[in-house]
C-alpha cells in the first residue's frame, strides 16, 4: 500500500475531519429535497416541510453501530425541542431480504430510546440519492438541519446541539455556515486532486527523481486540513531513508506551532513505524537510523502539543505500542482518554470507545 493510501486508510487524523460538506448539487443554503420514503415506521407521516418550521432529518441504518449510539441523543434533543423542531430518522442503505421487517424490528427494539418520527427509504434509494449522495455525504449517521425549507447545516448528529440552540434562539448565522461549508467543499476538491499526485510522487521518488517528487507534493502544503496531508506524504517519503532532510523538515514544521501540523507529524511517524519491517525499501540509511528518526518525529509532536492534544496522544500510544514500549504506550493512551472531554471530538462517543479499546489492547499486550 502506498504512503498516500496508508494515510487515508490508517490515519485517525482524516477520520476526525470536520463533517460539514457542500456541493453545487446540494449543500448548506440549498432548498431541502422532498421527503419521499417507502413507509413511516414510527409516528404520524410527515407530508413535507412547512414554511417557517424547523426539522432535523437524520440518516441511519440498522447495521450501523455509530448510528445506534447516536439515537438516544437524538431522542433527548427531540424531547428538549418538542414543539419547536421536528425530528425525522430515515433508514437508508439497508441490505438483504425483508428490509421492512428488519427496520420495524429494530425500531421496536429501541423502544423509547428512539422517540421521534422514523421512516424507511424507498427500495430505489430516493432519500439516499437526493440527500446523502447529492450532498457528497459518504457516511452515516448524518443529520441535515432544515428551516423554512432550506438546509442550514449538514454534519454528524452528535455535533448538532449548538446549531439547534442557535436556531431556536434566532441567532443562527446562515452566511457563516455557508462560508464554512464552501471552504470545506474546496478542501474536498483539493483532496481529490492530491491522491493521484501523491501516488505519482511516490513512483518518482522510487525512481530516484526525488526533487521532482517532492515538488509535486509540496504544492499542496497547508497548515490546515486537508493540506496537512502533504506534510505527511513528504515526511513519509523522507522517513524511508533521507534522515538528515527529514529531521530538518520536522524541526522546520515544529516552529509553526500548529496542532494540525503536529498531528500530521505524529500520524506519519506511527504509520511508518508500523511498516518499518514490513516493506522492502530502497534506503540510504540503516533501519536503526530510521527508527531513531521516527522517535524524533513522535517526540517532536508530543512536545509541541505539551502532551495535551488527544489525537497526537493517540498516535503516540500507537507508535510506542508498535515499538514494544508498553509503559509509554499506556501512559499516552490514558492521557488521550483524559483529554477526550476537552477535545473537539467530545460529542463523538464512538471515538472515545476507540480510545478505550486501544487501552485494553495495550494492557493485554
Amino acid at each position: 500500500m502506498t504512503i498516500a493510501r496508508r494515510i487515508l486508510a490508517g490515519g485517525l487524523l482524516l477520520a476526525l475531519t470536520a463533517t460539514v460538506l457542500a456541493s453545487e448539487t446540494l449543500g448548506v443554503g440549498s432548498v431541502a429535497p422532498p421527503l419521499k420514503v417507502a413507509a413511516w415506521m414510527k409516528g404520524a407521516p410527515l407530508k413535507g416541510f412547512e414554511a417557517g418550521k424547523s426539522y432535523v432529518v437524520e440518516f441511519w441504518a440498522t447495521w450501523c453501530g455509530p448510528c445506534k449510539t447516536t439515537i438516544p441523543h437524538i431522542t433527548e434533543l427531540a424531547h428538549k425541542y418538542k414543539g419547536k423542531v421536528e425530528f425525522v430518522g430515515v433508514s437508508v442503505y439497508e441490505q438483504g431480504p425483508m428490509i421492512s421487517s428488519k427496520v420495524a424490528d429494530f425500531v421496536k427494539s429501541m423502544g423509547n430510546q428512539m422517540d421521534y418520527l422514523v421512516a424507511r427509504d424507498e427500495d430505489k434509494g430516493f432519500m439516499a440519492k437526493n440527500w446523502m449522495e447529492a450532498a457528497q455525504q459518504e457516511g452515516i449517521p448524518t443529520a441535515f438541519l432544515v428551516h423554512n425549507k432550506q438546509i442550514l447545516w449538514i454534519g454528524h448528529p452528535m455535533e448538532i446541539d449548538e446549531k439547534l440552540e442557535l436556531l431556536v434562539k434566532g441567532k443562527f448565522d446562515l452566511a457563516k455556515e455557508m462560508t464554512a461549508a464552501k471552504k470545506l467543499a474546496e478542501d474536498r476538491e483539493i483532496e481529490k486532486a492530491m491522491i493521484p499526485d501523491f501516488q505519482k510522487a511516490e513512483g518518482l521518488y522510487e525512481l530516484g527523481k526525488k526533487k521532482e517528487a517532492l515538488a509535486l507534493v509540496r504544492k499542496y502544503r497547508r497548515d490546515t486540513l486537508p493540506g496537512a496531508m502533504a506534510y505527511q506524504v513528504e515526511l513519509g517519503l523522507m522517513l524511508r531513508g533521507e534522515c538528515a532532510d527529514a529531521k530538518a523538515l520536522i524541526e522546520q514544521l515544529a516552529t509553526k506551532k500548529s496542532v494540525v501540523v503536529f498531528r500530521a507529524i505524529a500520524s506519519v511517524a506511527q504509520i511508518q513505524r508500523a511498516s518499518l519491517d514490513a516493506e522492502k525499501r530502497k534506503v540510504t540509511s540503516t533501519d536503526a537510523e530510521i527508527a531513531d528518526l521516527q522517535n524524533f518525529a513522535i517526540d517532536a509532536a508530543l512536545k509541541g502539543t505539551a502532551e495535551k492534544d488527544m489525537v497526537v496522544l493517540y498516535y503516540g500510544a500507537a507508535f510506542f505500542e508498535r515499538a514494544k514500549n508498553k509503559d509509554r504506550a499506556l501512559n499516552l493512551i490514558n492521557k488521550a482518554i483524559a483529554e477526550f472531554p476537552n477535545s473537539e471530538y467530545k460529542d463523538q462517543p464512538e471515538l472515545m470507545q476507540k480510545l478505550r479499546d486501544t487501552m485494553v489492547r495495550i494492557s493485554k499486550g
